[in-house]
């Protein structure tokens, strides 16, 4: 759009003598601009050579077919036709001047293709998508198949009770809390458990109830804890069970109790009983858990 103002300002002298140099010399190495400059010229000559001899020709063809049909004729037909000759006249010489423009002044079809009515199908496309589910329909029927077909789900409930029998290991001792058990007097506080009792066996298919009662010389809070006799989960302090207790004052002891039912695997199992401010260890007991 540009170069066809430059070419416009240059065949009609309004270019300055710098702009002008410039020009010739964009001329001189851009073929198509001195094509383009050279049919603008030519055009531009040839109207201005032409135009009476057009103007005579629409005038006396314009006589002629009015002749044949005076009927027709009439003051006001030519009054709107020869008006529309010249426009028409017009027209054409404007189009071979600017042809150029014309195809530069294409891009209302490039709009037309954007983004926004692109995403109308993407939105179309979303509900389209959601008939996926009745083809899991006929995945179910064949899942209900093979369960009728095999008894092959009973195999995994066989499987629980015997892995739980078999694992042996979860009532190994642990060396070290077998240390801390066989230290009868560990300091100058006196601790009495009542329940449970050491060694106490829990036989059951689910939780286990468990009860911790009794009374000791040291001051309240204590701390209860439960591991299981694996040796990694004392060394990284990893118990099932931690619990705060607090303690009533009975003379010069304090009664303390703990009661829960504990979901707990088949296996051996350490408690032990401290207090929370010094970390004093006020008790070290055991029992197991088995569901026969």
């Amino acid at each position: 759009m540009i170069q066809q103002e430059n070419i416009h300002r240059y065949l009609n002298g309004r270019m300055t003598p710098e702009e002008r140099q410039l020009f010739e010399q964009e001329m001189a190495a851009d073929k198509k601009l001195a094509e383009a400059v050279d049919l603008q010229r030519d055009m531009a000559h040839f109207f201005k050579t032409h135009e009476p001899e057009l103007e005579q020709q629409l005038g006396d063809l314009g006589d002629q077919y009015f002749g044949q049909h005076k009927k027709v004729a009439s003051l006001k037909f030519w009054g709107w036709l020869i008006p529309i000759l010249l426009i028409a006249l017009l027209a054409i010489k404007w189009l071979c001047t600017s042809s150029e423009p014309a195809l530069e002044e294409t891009p209302p079809p490039k709009e037309i293709a954007t983004e926004p009515v692109q995403l109308e199908p993407a939105d179309d496309q979303g509900p389209a998508v959601t008939p996926d589910p009745p083809p899991a329909e006929p995945s179910t029927p064949v899942q209900e198949e093979t369960k009728n077909d095999a008894p092959a789900p009973e195999k995994p409930v066989v499987q629980d009770r015997p892995i739980a029998s078999i694992d042996e290991t979860a009532f190994n001792v642990n060396p070290v809390m077998e240390s801390l058990l066989s230290e009868r007097v560990r300091h100058s506080t006196v601790t009495r458990i009542i329940s449970p009792s050491p060694d106490t066996v829990f036989k059951s298919q689910t939780a286990i109830p468990f009860l911790l009662k009794g009374q000791t010389s040291a001051k309240p809070p204590f701390e209860l804890l439960i591991y299981s006799n694996r040796m990694s989960d004392f060394d990284n302090d990893r118990p099932v069970l931690k619990k705060v207790l607090t303690g009533a004052k009975d003379n010069n002891a304090h009664r303390f109790q703990f009661k829960a039912n504990l979901t707990l695997n088949d296996g051996l199992y350490y408690w032990m009983l401290r207090s929370e401010n010094s970390g004093e260890l006020l008790h070290v007991s055991k029992f197991r858990k088995k569901k026969n």
